[in-house]
């Protein structure tokens, strides 16, 4: 898929899940993770995890400062989204209308739960967008994050979530 291509689906893919982030979340208590306990669970596997992944003790020895240092934005949450944590190619299937390429439907709900919304955002940042500064600002757009708001705060948010997503597979 050529770049431009790969813009318009990455937009595409930003604005679904905003949308689906926009769901109410009233009657799905049921898969209600208990965002704070779920964070604290995967902070205290986070290290053991990336020891076995074969992580160098140097970066492993950083890792609990750097959670420390971001926990707050980790564990508040104004109002709890409908989480998938499926936004990865392999969940959506994309259609060609005119030789351009678009989001056509999102499959595989079950590992659904409710939580930060930022969580979502990381599987398109691990297989689509893998450091194309250009792709990750359109998707950051189009989700609905104005440029003021494009810090390294939220980069050290989302570096703080990579940290541990993999614990919870």
């Amino acid at each position: 898929m050529d770049h431009d291509n790969k813009i318009i689906i990455i937009g595409e893919l930003g604005f679904l899940i905003r949308k689906v982030h926009s769901l109410p979340t009233s009657g799905l208590e049921e898969i209600d993770c208990h965002w704070e306990h779920f964070v604290q669970e995967q902070i205290n596997r986070c290290i053991e995890q990336h020891r076995s992944g074969g992580l160098s003790n140097a970066l492993l020895e950083e890792i609990p400062s750097y959670l420390d240092s971001t926990k707050d934005s980790l564990v508040k949450i104004e109002k709890p989204v409908l989480l998938t944590g499926e936004y990865t190619p392999m969940n959506f299937l994309v259609k060609q209308t005119h030789g351009v390429w678009h989001i056509d439907a999102l499959i595989d709900f079950g590992d659904s739960m409710l939580g930060l919304p930022e969580y979502d955002l990381l599987g398109p940042g691990a297989f689509l967008i893998q450091g194309d500064k250009t792709l990750l600002r359109e998707f950051l757009r189009s989700y609905g994050y104005a440029s003021n708001a494009m810090t390294p705060a939220l980069s050290h948010q989302l570096m703080a979530l990579f940290c541990f997503i993999s614990t919870a597979i």
